[in-house]
């Protein structure tokens, strides 16, 4: 993500139109969904291509805490509001 240009607008707009897809597609486009993107090694990506995680199905909290074993590898993300 971090590498994209103007010239890749378009995609990128089709990308989230694709992503509100599949929550509608998945059933929870209405009642709503989180996604999230990881840029780069501090921001906790480890394959470095662009991908998104689409989170709902429930209430999700302000604060939201993941665990995901990639590659034998524990990442713990924590998204903060700032208001």
């Amino acid at each position: 993500m971090d590498a994209t240009t103007e010239e890749d607008a378009l995609l990128l707009g089709r990308l989230q139109l694709v992503i509100a897809k599949i929550a509608r597609q998945l059933g929870i486009a209405e009642e709503g969904y989180r996604v999230i993107t990881n840029i780069n090694g501090n921001g906790g990506q480890e394959v470095f291509h662009i991908h998104y995680h689409i989170l709902g199905g429930e209430k999700l909290p302000v604060t939201l805490k993941i665990k995901i074993n990639c590659s034998d590898r524990l990442i713990i993300f924590k998204q903060e509001r700032n208001l």
